[in-house]
């Protein structure tokens, strides 16, 4: 009888086995969207005479959700089916170094963006959902050290601050001086209604150059330019060093804002030789051209821009700009980048060369 039963099982498992074998895979995908999120992370080095170093990573990575009854079979088919479908992006990671200095008790924040890619899937009649996350970049907002406890409690370093920090303490010394005016030297104090404290936004002055991750205010929308990274691009006609840049923009008014934009058109890029240099699409194939582009962008949402068309974003999924660069002249020492996209005018961004 054990033996039956055996015998039985082991048939099941072969039938459901090539059942998931010869599976339908369908996959649809229905959004993309850009998420922006912080991470806190501390590194207690107190009483240590050394640094301490901690190297924080996102890959990318799938999750597949079924309803009731879906085998363990399926499961692995329709992940293999997704690395197939998004292999361009499967070796996609992002890092970023963390150092606390000897006797310091580190808070550090990081801002995350990754591409977010969701769907449907149907495999023989079953239904599930998939979300595809591919890390775009991140970077280091702000640290401070708390203190060790038992030893003197300093307060915590000072960091320098960002622009957009010093916009925003000009917007509260001005909200303030509106909303608490002087009192007056009479004794009999006004009865009329309260000016109401408006919502300030100061624009960047016009003249201004900023750093790799400083953002330009300007009529109500803010630029970022997220990234600045050199590397070798591996083009038809051989290899050449070049910039990769990744822009962000927000909308920070009230209201939504229709946007148009061409960064083969908008984005201008001298080195400090005052020679223009080229851009192009830093897509992993190089014959895909610019494209202009038409987005809708919410209040308080952001996007980063993009090169070419939508149809092609499965194979620029970085969204990046490429500028060429003679980075191995020892005379080019900097590169300067300006760009003008909707109420945005000539905002620019130094990036050293280093060599």
């Amino acid at each position: 009888m054990n033996e039956r039963i055996l015998c039985g099982i082991a048939l099941a498992l072969l039938l459901l086995s090539g059942c998931a074998s010869n599976a339908y895979v369908q996959l649809v995908e229905l959004s993309k969207s850009t998420v922006v999120y912080d991470e806190t992370i501390r590194i207690n080095n107190c009483g240590n005479t050394r640094e301490s170093e901690q190297i924080v990573s996102r890959e990318f990575a799938t999750t597949v959700e079924f309803e009731a009854g879906i085998s363990a079979g399926y499961q692995s088919i329709v992940q293999g089916n997704l690395l197939a479908k998004y292999s361009e992006y499967r070796s996609t990671s992002r890092t970023q170094r963390l150092v606390a200095s000897p006797g310091t008790n580190m808070e550090f924040v990081l801002r995350w963006y990754d591409d977010v890619r969701a769907g449907n899937v149907q495999v023989n009649g079953k239904s599930g959902t998939y979300e595809v996350r591919i890390p775009v970049s991140v970077e280091q907002i702000s640290s401070r050290d708390l203190g060790c406890p038992g030893g003197a409690q300093m307060p915590p370093a000072m960091q320098p601050e960002s622009q957009e920090q010093q916009l925003q303490a000009t917007i509260a010394a001005l909200q303030t001086q509106i909303a608490h005016p002087p009192i007056p030297s009479q004794s009999l104090r006004s009865t009329a209604t309260p000016i109401p404290t408006p919502t300030l936004l100061l624009d960047t002055p016009p003249d201004s150059i900023l750093e790799v991750g400083q953002v330009w205010q300007q009529g109500g929308l803010a630029l970022k330019l997220v990234r600045a990274s050199m590397e070798l691009f591996e083009l038809w006609e051989g290899k050449r060093f070049g910039l990769r840049l990744t822009f962000e923009l927000t909308n920070r008014k009230a209201h939504t804002v229709p946007i148009h934009y061409d960064l083969s058109k908008d984005v201008k890029v001298q080195d400090n030789l005052g020679r223009d240099l080229e851009t192009f699409p830093a897509c992993p194939v190089s014959s895909y051209g610019f494209s202009p582009r038409d987005e809708i962008l919410e209040s308080g949402e952001s996007l980063l821009l993009r090169p070419v068309k939508e149809m092609f974003e499965n194979f620029c999924g970085e969204h990046s700009l490429g500028v060429f660069v003679e980075a191995t002249n020892p005379a080019v020492t900097e590169v300067i980048v300006s760009i003008s996209i909707a109420d945005i005018t000539n905002a620019r961004w130094r990036i050293p060369i280093q060599h």
